[in-house]
């Protein structure tokens, strides 16, 4: 992949990660750690129950094998810089979407190199994942930035008012200035992918996350929402990762995590219509 797009793309996240950090404070960040209950339900929800619904499919469903790989790794993968302007428009609460970002980011750097171990169990192949690597793509992408945010936000209130807005604009910017290219270069693969069970497997993966999230989410309302969101949504750049470890070449795994966002983004829609009534 060209790396200028993906350059962007590394920065429209952080950015986004910053904009959040901006507009929260280190109390938002440690909410979870005083609702323990929500935590465990979390974690449940996003760590275990979403992997076993990708391993079901993948021994169920005859896909192909980057297909499984592609779906596998989204299902490891931390929850995605994008789902901060998902759940908050939708009516979440600021404080338990800033704490999920930052606690199961911390969490995922034990996580995924131990969950990747349930490869073998789904019939693809053995490999492994350093910490470092995860402890990189996520300091650089989640941690670092909405710490920086943070801190900003505690040392220089009126200065973080200030720029919030151009930061969250710029960050969208370069969104789609990356997402674009990368979509019209990775097209005619992932046409391949319509008209086999590719697309059903996303849809499956995607409503069984809305679904599970939102019914561990209560019995506060607001929080069912950020649950649902975030089981449902995971992080793009380290299923990447996770693919390129496996196959040095990866266009129909990525093309995969590619059709994925653009299916969830259109799947979540009338989720968050809901919920913004609700709210």
């Amino acid at each position: 992949m060209d790396s200028l797009v993906i350059l962007s793309l590394k920065l429209a996240v952080g950015l986004i990660m910053f904009s959040l950090g901006l507009n929260s404070t280190m109390s938002d960040a440690a909410y979870l750690l005083h609702n323990p209950k929500l935590l465990i339900k979390s974690i449940i929800s996003m760590n275990l129950i979403m992997p076993f619904v990708a391993v079901t499919m993948i021994l169920t469903l005859g896909l192909k094998q980057e297909v499984n790989l592609a779906l596998f790794a989204l299902a490891i993968s931390p929850i995605p810089p994008l789902l901060p302007n998902k759940a908050l428009k939708a009516g979440g609460k600021i404080s338990y979407t800033v704490s999920l970002l930052f606690i199961m980011a911390l969490l995922s750097i034990i996580f995924i190199p131990l969950s990747v171990e349930l490869m073998g169990i789904a019939n693809l192949k053995d490999f492994y994942v350093s910490p470092l690597v995860v402890l990189k793509v996520i300091g650089v992408t989640l941690i670092g930035p909405l710490l920086f945010g943070l801190i900003i936000n505690k040392v220089a209130l009126l200065f973080a008012q200030k720029i919030k807005k151009v930061v969250s604009i710029t960050a969208m910017i370069l969104l789609i200035a990356g997402i674009i290219p990368l979509l019209i270069k990775l097209m005619p693969i992932v046409i391949t992918l319509f008209g086999n069970l590719t697309i059903l497997s996303l849809l499956i993966f995607i409503i069984s996350g809305l679904v599970v999230g939102h019914l561990l989410g209560g019995p506060v309302e607001d929080d069912r929402t950020v649950l649902a969101l975030t089981t449902s949504t995971r992080h793009p750049g380290i299923a990447i990762v996770i693919c390129m470890t496996v196959m040095p070449e990866v266009k129909l795994a990525v093309s995969v995590i590619l059709l994925y966002l653009i299916i969830n983004l259109i799947v979540s829609i009338p989720y968050i219509k809901w919920r913004k009534k609700t709210s």
